[in-house]
């Protein structure tokens, strides 16, 4: 989580969304584990103070990647492209925080993402038909 929260800006991430995006990547990338304490020793010996800095650092090596990937599950809300692709964020990817307030999240339910979850609104008079 330490490192999303260096890698997105944001430190209020979802502890939950971090937990399955880390296990998605362990599962689908070799070594992912390795990959992200590389990234981390690579920060704190450097002293990187943001991410941009890092990422300049890291000069499309194979640790930039890893980074990107990252960034992208966190934003995106997948790990994968493709129509098969497992969302681990959708409500609460971070593409949609910046803009919530005025942009509905683009969905087919028509009161908005998890729609299900509130209490209904009661009806005062039943409408005749």
């Amino acid at each position: 989580m330490q490192l999303s929260v260096f890698a997105t800006g944001h430190k209020n991430l979802d502890i939950g969304i971090g937990s399955a995006l880390l296990l998605a990547f362990e599962a689908q990338v070799r070594d992912f584990s390795a990959q992200v304490t590389a990234l981390r020793e690579r920060i704190t010996k450097s002293g990187y103070q943001d991410v941009e800095a890092l990422e300049a650092g890291l000069g499309g090596g194979p640790l930039h990647s890893t980074l990107l990937q990252i960034i992208r599950g966190w934003y995106s809300g997948v790990i994968e492209g493709g129509t098969n692709a497992k969302v681990y964020a959708f409500e609460k990817a971070l593409m949609y925080q910046p803009s919530r307030d005025v942009v509905v999240i683009p969905t087919y339910a028509h009161n908005g993402p998890n729609y299900w979850v509130s209490e209904p609104v009661s009806v005062d008079v039943m409408p005749a038909f």
